[in-house]
This record gives structure tokens, sequence and C-alpha cells, in this order.
């Protein structure tokens, strides 16, 4: 779509956004802002959170941990009826075998895979027409090796449950997007003294000579919404790595 065509479609539009106080989310969120859609970000963090309605006025949101369970069902009992959702919570788990922790393993299962199943069954119903709910998965199932045990194969699981929901809960559409490297506050707090490194590495060998940034995969969440041909579907959004040896 052009740009005049998204602001057309997003303005006035409810956009929900779980996770949305920082990075993918909070590119997304000033993104259909500035199309006129209104806000509303959750997030762990009530400072981060309250920096955000300070950056996109008029914004709206709720501290909540969208990993618990009950507290995902007790807040879409209270919320009105939305247009789009965009999910951001959880993240990869990268571990060796040799030092895994089964404790953190299940926990990281829940984060990911429970909580989306949560975040479909009780959302779904404050979806208003033509309205979809847009995911966050990985391409790590793509590329096995040490350290993916974990997130390789849950990278798999909450693929096939896109679309399995796709199917179940149509008309409302559900989308993921399978992101690589991406340059988040996330992935800067998993990889420590490494993530230069590994950006430069990056910039050097992936097809489009630079690393994905966090506008890269909003705008494609952005799209996703405003697509109303396309669920079921999952995106892959790595710079071409997929591409490389």
């Amino acid at each position: 779509m052009a740009v005049h065509s998204l602001e057309n479609y997003f303005r006035d539009k409810n956009i929900l956004f779980l996770g949305g106080s920082s990075g993918i989310g909070l590119a997304a969120a000033k993104i259909v802002s500035s199309y006129g859609a209104n806000i509303f970000v959750v997030g762990r963090n009530q400072d981060r959170l309250d920096r955000v309605l300070v950056e996109i006025p008029g914004s709206r949101g709720k501290q909540l941990d969208v990993t618990k369970t009950q507290q995902v069902k007790s807040f879409f009992d209270e919320i009105g009826s939305f247009d789009h959702l965009l999910a951001t919570h959880g993240g990869p788990l990268y571990v060796k075998l040799s030092r895994l922790d089964f404790d953190a393993v299940q926990q990281n299962f829940h984060d990911r895979f429970v909580s989306m199943l949560a975040i479909a069954k009780f959302g779904v119903e404050k979806v208003r027409e033509g309205g979809s709910m847009v995911f966050m998965g990985g391409t790590t199932s793509r590329r096995p090796g040490p350290g993916y045990a974990v997130t390789g194969p849950l990278n798999d699981a909450v693929e096939t449950l896109t679309k399995n929901l796709a199917v179940e809960l149509a008309p409302v559409r559900i989308n993921l997007i399978a992101a690589g490297f991406v340059d988040t506050p996330l992935s800067q707090r998993i990889l420590g003294e490494s993530f230069q490194s590994r950006a430069a590495h990056l910039r050097s060998t992936l097809p489009i000579r630079r690393v994905v940034t966090a506008e890269d995969v909003a705008m494609t969440a952005v799209q996703l919404m405003a697509s109303t041909a396309i669920t079921g579907s999952i995106i892959d959004l790595d710079g071409g790595q997929h591409l490389i040896a």
C-alpha cells in the first residue's frame, strides 16, 4: 500500500500493542500513531511505559505481564474492542545442552507458546470485523546449530500455532513475523559484549548489507495489519540471512 492509503486505513483505528514499551512494538506504535490510529500500549516496566505515553501523545497504556495467563484474561475482560493487535512479548532462549536449565526451558515455553495461546483465546472476541493479530517468531528453526535446541523447535511451534489459529479464529486474521537478528534493546541484552561484533559481521555478509532494524519489522507488522487478504502467513524478515551459508 502507498503511504497515503495507510493513512486512510489506520485513521481512528484502535491498535493494541502487547510488549510495546520498547523495540519493535514501540516502533510500530509510532508508525500507526502518525497515521492517526488510537494507541494502547501494554508493558511490564512502568517507567518505560510512562516514557512511551509521553513520546506518543494521546496514547494510553497499562502495566501488565502478558506471560501471566490470569492477568491476560483479566485485561481482555476489561478492555474495549480493537482493530489490530501486535504481540512482541517474550524472547529466545539460546543455551547449549551442557548448560540446560529445565526450569528455564519450561518458563520460555510458557512465555512464548502458552502466552500466545492465552492472547488469542482471551483477545479474539474483542477484535473488530476485518481485524487481525500479529505475533513474533524467529528464524532459528531454519538454521539448526549449537544453542538452538530450545528456540528452534519453539519457533516451529509458534508458526504451526499461527496457521491453526488462522483457521480456527477466522475471519480474524492471524500472522507471524519470523525475525532474524534485529537491532533492538532485547538483542543488546541477550548478546551483551558480542552485540557490536555480531552486527558488524552481518553488515558485511547479509545481502542487504545492513542489519535489520526495529523499524523494518514494525513496518512489516503494519503492512500485515492493513493487508486484508493475508492470514496464516509466516513472514521471514532476516535481511536475507537464510540465503547465505
